[in-house]
């Protein structure tokens, strides 16, 4: 997505919010085509779709406010401890508050607002300003606090009954967006993974993402599948499968990433390929008189497709990235070292896609999926996502993320996760088990895909 982020709440009473909020304290509800307290104690969320800078704002419209019920926006909201500023209004009172990890201090505090009041809270610096109907709120000033330096925009409040919140907006202050240092002259994220797939009885995918990665997809297929790939904000990667009885998937991403695919069939088929944000690839491959590695109207056991671009929207749908992989980026990628293929992107989302033959049936559809790499942008500034497209929803589901928060209801993640960062240039592993491929493969092919936005 890009800043400024914003939400109506259309939905469903009482469903959760989307996809793109975390929350950090308890929950949020729909309500009337709004948002409202889903406990009757203090609640609060923050946008996780987006990468916010340290000066930030957020707002959102006060269409419902009662005694001793509070709603409004938050600013450097913590990806998972109850940490953030926030300026919150109930009939009765509003306030100017500060949360570090659960301690509650009240800035300023004044009369409350009336309802549809459009409530904005600024952090810029150590000035933090709250702002209603675009002019500073004269009964609370702008304070001055050091307490909380950086984090994403959200939504916080206190009690229940009906106070109701709506048209949340979020953003940068300065209407863009820009990182002072990075580790190169701009700020860019690549991605190298590996992923090694073996598929038969039962499948099963690993791989890895590294900031700085180089990642190869391995398969090979007997009795299960297994497929590994990486990511990293610059990445190689590579792919290789070998395919017998059954098939096989292997892939990898990374904001910047390199990767290559080797394949050789006879009676295995190898293949290995990378991603990056700044990627090359190359592709080889040999074929005995058994096994035809070319791509037919009819995709068939040892199909690989893989395409990377940057994108300053990320793409719904499966449709294949705006760059294939070439032939040389394939064998660039066949192994994991320093030769990477790299996707760049700056102000836009680096990703990095992979499609690959699955021979599905009913006692053979479960899949492994072990993620490895590293970032040379911090995850907590820019998580990092590795999805498998759901061809029943038409949508992506994230099946884990760098680093994880607490609230997220990611139901295939793995034993390896992350709650906090692992930090820049740093190996770590992601691990997801999709226990049935029934909703994720169309005419037997999967799609998975690993992004990071670089800010």
């Amino acid at each position: 997505m890009a800043l400024p982020a914003t939400d109506t709440f259309t939905g469903t009473d009482g469903d959760l919010l989307s996809a793109s909020w975390t929350n950090n304290l308890n929950h949020f509800h729909i309500n009337t085509n709004g948002v409202i307290l889903g406990v009757n104690d203090n609640c609060n969320a923050h946008w996780n779709a987006d990468s916010f800078n340290n000066d930030q704002y957020s707002q959102i419209t006060a269409v419902a406010l009662a005694t001793a019920n509070y709603i409004g926006p938050a600013v450097r909201v913590a990806t998972s401890a109850n940490t953030h500023y926030r300026y919150i209004s109930a009939s009765n009172q509003r306030l100017l508050q500060r949360t570090i990890a659960g301690s509650e201090t009240n800035l300023a505090a004044s009369t409350g607002l009336s309802v549809n009041d459009v409530m904005r809270l600024e952090a810029s610096g150590t000035t933090i300003t709250p702002k209603y109907n675009g002019s500073t709120d004269a009964g609370l000033g702008a304070q001055t606090d050091d307490g909380i330096a950086s984090g994403y925009a959200g939504i916080g409040g206190y009690g229940y009954t009906t106070t109701r919140g709506d048209d949340f907006e979020g953003g940068n202050l300065g209407g863009g967006t820009s990182v002072s240092s990075s580790v190169s002259s701009s700020v860019s994220s690549s991605v190298s993974s590996s992923v090694s797939s073996s598929v038969s009885s039962s499948p099963s995918i690993s791989s890895s993402i590294s900031d700085s990665v180089s990642s190869s997809i391995s398969s090979s297929r007997s009795s299960s599948i297994s497929a590994s790939p990486s990511i990293s904000a610059s990445v190689s990667a590579s792919i290789s499968a070998s395919v017998s009885a059954s098939p096989s998937i292997s892939a990898s991403i990374s904001a910047s990433i390199s990767a290559s695919i080797s394949a050789s069939i006879s009676s295995s088929v190898s293949a290995s390929p990378s991603i990056s944000a700044s990627v090359s690839a190359s592709i080889s491959a040999s074929i005995s008189a058994s096994i035809s590695a070319s791509v037919s109207a009819s995709p068939s056991v040892g199909y690989k497709n893989y395409t990377r671009g940057d994108y300053a929207v990320l793409p719904t749908n499966y449709a294949d990235l705006e760059t294939a992989y070439s032939a040389q980026d394939v064998i660039d990628v066949a192994t994991c070292n320093d030769t990477r293929v790299n996707q760049s992107a700056t102000g836009e989302y680096a990703i990095h896609e992979y499609k690959e033959f699955a021979n599905v049936v009913p006692a053979n559809n479960e899949c492994y999926v072990r993620w490895q790499g590293q970032t040379d942008v911090d995850p907590s500034i820019s998580p990092i996502y590795l999805q498998i497209y759901n061809n029943d929803t038409n949508v992506w589901d994230t099946i884990n993320k760098v680093p994880l928060d607490y609230g997220d209801p990611l139901p295939y993640a793995g034993s390896t996760s992350y709650y906090v960062s692992p930090g820049a240039n740093v190996d770590f592993d992601l691990t997801a088990s999709v226990p049935d491929l029934t909703n994720y493969t169309l005419a037997n092919i999967v799609s998975f895909r690993v992004y990071q936005y670089a800010p």
